[in-house]
């Protein structure tokens, strides 16, 4: 055979190939032509956008499946109404909390810190049982780092702030609370005891901040740069993320503490409220 013929019999077989290509491609068009921007299909996932398509492609289909915010709002939503139960176990059990701080009850400043890790863990451990991995493990990246913290922590009984601080850190636990959003709610009266605090990240934090705003002995430096680094992050993902004008007051709340810390800091080694060796 020579030359000529065999090229002419390779652009055959490629003509005879090109319909059966195409007639793929369209098929491929057709399946994936109503996939939404929050949507992916086993067939993107597998690889072939990027066979058919090349790597533009791929990188969309990748950046497809990061939840957009209306489904990120529906997923908490969702979380905070099938969890209710939990939140309310919370709430019943830091009201007995706060019943006995303010009836005269002063725990050591670490017992009170673990108390105020657990509702962490526990948003860590819905996130993970309802399919949130990035809140599973920020949360329990900042349980870790308080109970790291808690090694620095003086053995002395809590005691309670001065007044200004007392009021900022209880207007804050208030605010976490009560924290009116994403649950379902047939009365105001409804957020006092099932609100999403100790199964959402910033309800929880809230809390957690403003008890530590309140305590004497939880002024920490680790503990409370660990708060106010979260704070930060969650406050500004709910405001500018997902639109949530409520979460301005988490931003507050971390302002409020890095504040506390900045003037904890400024004073006299002798004058300041924690101990030395608190740092």
């Amino acid at each position: 055979m020579s030359v000529a013929s065999y090229w002419r019999a390779v652009a055959v077989r490629l003509s005879m190939l090109s319909p059966q290509r195409d007639r793929r491609r369209r098929r491929f068009r057709k399946c994936t032509e109503n996939v939404t921007l929050s949507e992916s299909i086993p067939l993107e996932r597998s690889g072939a956008a990027y066979s058919l398509f090349g790597s533009d492609r791929a990188l969309r289909t990748l950046g497809d499946r990061v939840p957009s915010p209306d489904a990120l709002l529906i997923e908490l939503g969702t979380i905070a109404n099938d969890w209710r139960w939990l939140a309310m176990a919370w709430h019943l059990a830091f009201a007995g909390l706060f019943c006995a701080l303010f009836t005269g009850w002063r725990p050591r400043a670490p017992l009170l810190g673990y108390i105020l890790v657990v509702p962490l863990l526990s948003v860590s451990l819905v996130a993970w049982l309802s399919g949130n991995p990035f809140n599973g493990t920020m949360f329990a990246l900042l349980a870790a780092a308080l109970l790291w913290s808690l090694a620095s922590f003086s053995h002395f009984s809590m005691t309670f702030m001065p007044s200004a601080w007392l009021a900022a850190g209880g207007a804050i636990a208030v605010f976490g609370w009560t924290y009116p959003h994403f649950a379902r709610a047939e009365s105001w009266m409804t957020y006092l005891y099932a609100s999403p605090f100790g199964i959402l990240p910033c309800p929880t934090l809230s809390v957690v901040i403003g008890v530590t705003l309140m305590g004497r002995h939880l002024m920490a430096v680790r503990w409370q740069a660990a708060l106010i680094a979260a704070g930060l992050l969650y406050g500004a993902i709910g405001v500018f993320r997902l639109g949530v004008v409520l979460d301005w007051g988490l931003l507050l709340a971390a302002l409020a503490l890095a504040a506390a810390l900045a003037c904890d800091l400024a004073r006299p080694e002798h004058a300041r409220i924690r101990l030395p060796n608190a740092l």
